[in-house]
């Protein structure tokens, strides 16, 4: 028998203690044992996580991926079966021969991918679906609703994590010198480079907060010893670790929620390097001018828009190309960033480094 358990989406920064979350876990595992195939595909995170749960506790999987079966859609399960630590043996792909030669966004593949899952469940086992939605719509579909099964069904709601910030009146501490900063901010999921099936045993293992938060990618960063580097919002596909040369104080009224990415701008934890350091890893200023894609200039990594309605030079960003490693950089030309002293106890209690800690606000 084919089981599908079905979420609509969530928070981007789900928390191991959303009752979605833990909905989930405990559907699933009342099937733990039992010879069924679970239904499961990958994005957004509901999908993931149950893939995950799946795969960990060991069920058999029917995977649907978001890909023809062509050279492509091999590589895409092959990577899906690396990315979860998936058990082949109990790991069967599900092509979308739908989707083969089309162009389409990461969100209409989704789309089409949840009518193939519905259409391919025996049994349908709706979790936390939000009323009057896209997903709640289709299980009213005269083929697809006598398959529903609402023994696990919860109350939808978004839940997730989204940190708030208090900036005004504060007094705040100023670091001297000539230092670039470069802020972190949360993750979306997984960091760059790390497995899915670490995100989602990390969420389960640590409930009650969201474990890429930007304070914790901060501490990632000082354990790894390197900043790494992110081709998003840069001209083309090289990567690069951005900085700024803003002072703390010009930097904390940029800090604002941006709707359309689901995203801070930044936020108030970062690194500070020593200017002539980051000079000799290669690192340049960034020169606000218009560049169409098109352009081959040798220097395009270092051209950036100067933005229609938000004036983007005003962040003064200088950038690193490829990734920053420690290991050549003198620590006492290094400072971490926290906004408050508490944030440095939770996140730099059991970093064995002698790199100072700065905090922003409270002493």
């Amino acid at each position: 028998m084919k089981i599908l358990f079905l979420n609509s989406a969530h928070s981007k920064y789900p928390i191991g203690s959303d009752p979605w979350v833990q909905a989930t876990v405990y559907a699933i595992k009342k099937f733990a044992e039992k010879n069924n195939t679970v239904v499961c595909s990958t994005e957004p995170s509901p999908w993931s996580l149950t893939t995950y749960l799946a795969g960990t506790l060991g069920l058999n999987i029917e995977l649907i991926v978001r890909h023809s079966e062509n050279g492509e859609g091999k590589k895409a399960f092959n990577d899906i079966l690396e990315n979860y630590n998936f058990d082949c043996s109990r790991t069967q792909p599900h092509f979308i021969q739908q989707l083969s030669g089309k162009k389409l966004t990461e969100k209409a593949t989704w789309q089409i991918r949840d009518r193939v899952a519905l259409e391919l469940a025996d049994v349908i086992y709706p979790i936390s679906v939000r009323p009057g939605g896209r997903l709640d719509k289709l299980l009213q579909d005269n083929k697809i609703e006598p398959k529903v099964n609402n023994d696990f069904r919860i109350e939808w709601s978004r839940g997730g994590d989204r940190p708030s910030y208090r900036f005004k009146n504060r007094i705040i501490n100023s670091l001297h010198g000539d230092w670039l900063i470069h802020w972190t901010c949360a993750s979306p999921g997984p960091w760059p480079g790390e497995k899915s099936w670490q995100f989602y045993r990390d969420l389960l293992t640590n409930p009650d907060t969201y474990v890429r938060s930007a304070g914790a990618t901060l501490a990632r960063i000082v354990n790894e010893e390197c900043v790494r580097g992110s081709s998003w919002k840069i001209s083309g596909d090289d990567p690069a670790v951005a900085f700024t040369a803003q002072s703390i104080a010009e930097a904390l009224p940029l800090m604002r929620w941006r709707k359309r990415f689901v995203r801070y701008t930044f936020e108030p934890y970062g690194i500070a390097v020593k200017k002539s350091a980051l000079i000799d890893f290669g690192a340049r200023e960034v020169s606000y001018e218009q560049i169409e894609l098109s352009d081959n200039k040798p220097d395009k990594l270092f051209i950036h828009a100067p933005g229609e309605i938000t004036d983007w030079s005003l962040e003064k960003e200088w950038r690193v190309p490829g990734d920053l490693p420690f290991d050549k950089i003198n620590k006492h030309d290094m400072i971490v960033i926290v906004p408050e002293k508490r944030d440095r106890n939770i996140y730099f209690q059991r970093v064995k480094q002698d790199i100072p800690v700065h905090v922003i606000f409270g002493e």
